[in-house]
């Protein structure tokens, strides 16, 4: 029964609407694997959303479903660069679209703790509708079925078109060049450090700090203490 009641979400279409939150999932092999279909697709997503949740996984398409488990080794570098290309080409597309203040968030799934968007304990974000590439369609099946047996409502899956989005031909490495490879901290490792301080000022909270913070949450493994001015 509920199987049939999951079929039923799969491909509604999402009405385009101002007050929609959507996760848009994008399963990568690992941190080096180009992203050129990816950053493209993000203009699609900011047609039907006007909020936007990116949830990375770090897995082959079609091999085992996600379990909670941890990423796979990667270094500060491979990570920084993957989430400045999707925030700068996100932002670049929102701006070309008019929509200069449109929202994004990027989580690691494997990294984060939780599991996003099945509606479980700690998974306190509300979506409106799953987004994703053709790969990543099975894998947002399996998160409804997850919902579902939470007792969260299952979500539409919004399938964006792949041709689309490799026509667009947008890839991520122009977007990074400026982010160097070699400096000290580039090797670090996920988790390597027990508790991270970090501090800045600032009058908003801009992609940069995102992508601050999302690295020192990925090199803790026990606390972050934030100093704010």
């Amino acid at each position: 029964m509920e199987t049939n009641k999951h079929n039923n979400y799969h491909n509604q279409k999402s009405s385009s609407s101002s007050s929609q939150h959507g996760l848009l999932l994008i399963v990568i092999p690992d941190f080096e694997a180009p992203l050129g279909d990816t950053c493209s697709s993000l203009h699609q997503a900011l047609g039907l959303v006007d909020r936007l949740t990116i949830v990375v996984s770090v897995r082959a398409p079609n091999t085992i479903p996600y379990n909670g488990s941890r990423a796979t080794a990667a270094s500060f570098h491979s990570v920084q660069k993957v989430l400045s290309a999707l925030y700068v080409s996100f932002t670049k597309q929102a701006v070309a679209l008019g929509r200069p203040l449109a929202e994004l968030d990027i989580v690691i799934r494997e990294s984060c703790g939780y599991d996003v968007g099945a509606g479980g304990v700690g998974d306190e974000i509300p979506f409106d509708v799953f987004l994703g590439l053709p790969p990543a369609i099975k894998e947002l099946e399996k998160l409804n079925e997850r919902r579902i047996q939470n007792g969260a409502k299952g979500l539409a899956i919004q399938t964006l078109d792949e041709a689309k989005a490799h026509a667009t031909g947008e890839t991520h490495n122009p977007l990074v060049q400026a982010i160097d490879s070699v400096l000290p901290y580039s090797n670090v490792q996920e988790g390597q450090y027990g508790d991270v301080a970090l501090g800045g000022t600032f009058d908003h909270l801009h992609a940069g700090h995102k992508i601050l913070l999302s690295m020192t949450a990925w090199i803790s493994s026990h606390r972050v203490v934030c100093g704010v001015t």
